[in-house]
This record gives structure tokens, sequence and C-alpha cells, in this order.
């Protein structure tokens, strides 16, 4: 993790917003996958991402990588809008922004050896060839901790952990400016996934590396991230410094997320778990106001009548909350 307060703003998005149209047996509806979000990320830091299953955060990865169009906002890379790139220009930009999947073994194509798939990149970017080549993968192998016979083994033949640290070094072969992880270490054993992070922090320190770190597992985020959003229902509700937004959560829900988060102390000095009321609502039928109402214990009349704005607390910390002020729903517990 390293420090980036004054450093310039690398990949912005400006309030973007997402919605599907699918076909129900009622008839065609919108699906709000996405709603407005705006988030930057300045160079050399990493920024997290944290919320339910469903909330909207993978979607969000797709539309920062252009894998997905937004239904409008824009998302631009260091200065240069990139929602509307397509074909040669994309590819040309793909150098600079690179994704590591969730799971290892899904994103490597089982067919292709080690050392195909760790080339894949420089060869359809034309990077290397021949010699050279060999001695770039090669040096990528080393630079994740891998050895050289691992080149012509197959991920059938290999751990998960090996498997992610091959699909690392995919990621930073065009030593690309950003990196988003889509919970990157989820699908790994715990001791797996701190020599994964301990990797990480250290190809961000040595390659200058941005990360957007996506993880529903807010211990890991505590560790990694300098800044961090909490999304509920495709909204940003809660972001800043990632300490302060840990010890002083002013959303209910990020309170809530980090009342059932495990704590290592002994269960009988553990503070009481909050649960929120009921289900996540769907997509399809988002709650008046605000998305959380419907699930939180201290909402009001207000809270149905008017959607709640994303505002700033205290310096650098904002909260999509009309009682953020005052909010705390641990002393129900």
């Amino acid at each position: 993790m390293t420090s980036s307060t004054l450093s310039p703003v690398l990949l912005e998005a400006q309030d973007v917003r997402k919605v599907y149209r699918i076909r129900t047996p009622e008839g065609h509806r919108d699906l709000v996958a996405v709603n407005g979000l705006t988030l930057a990320l300045r160079r050399g830091e990493t920024y997290g991402l944290v919320g339910e299953s469903g909330c909207g955060k993978s979607t969000v990865a797709k539309m920062l990588l252009n894998l997905e169009q937004p239904t409008s906002g824009e998302v631009t890379l260091d200065g240069r809008v990139i929602t509307s790139l397509r074909g040669k220009e994309m590819r040309e930009v793909r150098k600079d922004i690179q994704v590591i999947f969730q799971d290892p073994f899904a994103a490597l194509n089982g067919r292709m050896s080690v050392f195909d798939l760790v080339a894949e990149p420089l060869r359809v970017h034309r990077s290397a060839q021949g010699k050279k080549l060999r001695e770039e993968v090669l040096d990528l192998l080393d630079l994740v901790g891998l050895t050289e016979e691992m080149a012509d083994r197959y991920p059938r033949q290999l751990s998960g952990g090996q498997r992610q640290r091959i699909a690392i070094a995919r990621a930073i072969a065009l030593r690309p400016s950003v990196i988003i992880c889509d919970e990157p270490v989820s699908a790994l054993d715990v001791s797996v996934q701190a020599q994964i992070l301990n990797l990480m922090n250290r190809l961000q320190r040595e390659l200058n590396l941005t990360y957007l770190f996506i993880s529903h597992d807010l211990t890991l985020v505590r560790y990694m991230c300098e800044r961090t959003s909490v999304m509920y229902l495709g909204d940003i509700v809660e972001d800043g410094t990632t300490a302060e937004l840990f010890d002083n959560p002013r959303h209910p829900y990020t309170q809530v997320l980090l009342s059932a988060s495990p704590v290592p102390i002994p269960q009988s000095q553990r503070p009481a778990r909050v649960k929120p009321r009921g289900e996540i609502p769907s997509p399809l039928a988002r709650p008046s106001g605000c998305p959380f109402r419907t699930r939180c214990p201290l909402a009001q009349q207000i809270c149905a009548e008017e959607v709640p704005q994303l505002r700033t607390i205290t310096p650098g910390h904002r909260a999509a909350c009309h009682f953020a002020e005052t909010a705390d729903v641990r002393k129900l517990a």
C-alpha cells in the first residue's frame, strides 16, 4: 500500500449508470445495476470497492475496462475518455489497464501452457518475439515467484495460488498503469491469500501500479486499501479514507457490514451483531428514497420520500444518509 494523497487522478468514472433492459413474465423492465457512480483512483494507490454480492461491483469493473458500455456517464483513463473507444484505439488503451479475475482456473485457457498464457498479451500487442519473448516470459514468471520449469506446465498441473500468479503475470506483462482486481483472492485458501496479497503489494511498489481492489471481505480491504467506497444496490452510500471509514462509519449499511465482519477476539468479548431487516431488494424494484431504507433499523418517513445525497461529513469522508451525523445502528445490538 503506497501513499498517493497528492498524486494525480489516473482512472475516473463520472456519474456512470448501467441499466439493462430485461424480459420478465410481466414484460420488459429496467434493471438498474449501477446508479450514477462517481469515483477517482489516484496514481499509485489501492482503492477499495466493497458491498454484498449483487450490489454492482463487477459491473463497475466491466465498465471501467470498457467491456460494458455505460448507459450514461463516462470513464477517463489518464485524462482520456475511453468509453467511446473501439477497435485499434481501445487495443492501445488496454496496455494501460488490465484485470485480475476472481477464479484463476476459469480465467486461464486450460489448453495453453504457462509459457503461452504469459506470452499471449506480448504476442497480441507485438511487444516481443523470438528469443526476447522467451526472456520476457521467464522474467515475468520470476517476478511473480515462479520458476522457469513452470513454463511447460498447464493450469491443471498447478495449485490455485500458482494459477493466480500466472494471472498476475499476464496482467503486468504489458506494464499497465491500472489493474482492476475483481475479488482476486476469494477463491484461494487463507494462507495462499496472504502470499498473493503480499505479492501484489510488492509489485505495486516495484512497478508503480494503481489498483482498484473489489472485495466483500472487509479485513482484506482494510489491509490493502488507502481509500474505500461502499456500494449498496448500485449506489455508493459511503466513501473516504479506509481508516476513517472503518473507525467512524456514518452510514447504517456500513455499520451493519462492519458488525458482520469477523474479529480475532474470543466470542464472549465480541460486540453483538446488528442484522439488517429482510433481504436486499431486487434491482428491478428499487425502493423509493434511500435504497437501504427497507432494511435499515433507523429508517424514518423522510427516508422513503427523499433520496439522500452523498455529502461530506468530515473532510474526505462522505455518506448518503439523512442522519449520517448521528446514525449508529450498533447501539441497537
